[in-house]
């Protein structure tokens, strides 16, 4: 039996990711993200859009948990800034973790306000 080379990355081999003449994706095609996304907002609306996800938050306590664990993952984990940031209003920037705890009652995970 011949050996297989073994290569990083996706087994695609060295060179080349595609076939000539074969460019990947075609211009204007969306990518699976770009479909996921879509599939979840359709999903949102038909499921009652912001009045259903604030019915459905409202039913019991880990459902608010819950969306308040999906909601840190839409923002970006890391965010760097150098200048200045010029307003008249205060500038708050609060960090928080939340270990075991409901984030939406304004406690701090340890059982103490």
């Amino acid at each position: 039996m011949a050996e297989q080379k073994k290569t990083k990355g996706r087994g695609r081999g060295s060179g080349r990711p595609f076939k000539p003449g074969n460019s990947g994706r075609p211009k204007g095609a969306l990518n699976k993200f770009t479909s996921l996304k879509q599939a979840f907002l359709d999903a949102f609306e038909r499921t009652g859009g912001a009045e259903g996800l604030v019915t459905w938050i409202e039913e019991n306590k880990r459902n608010r948990v819950v969306f308040y664990q999906m909601l840190t993952r839409l923002f970006p984990q890391e965010v760097e800034h150098s200048g200045e940031i010029k307003t008249n209003d205060p500038l708050i920037i609060r960090v928080v973790h939340v270990k075991g705890g409901d984030p939406g009652n304004g406690g701090n995970g340890d059982g103490k306000k």
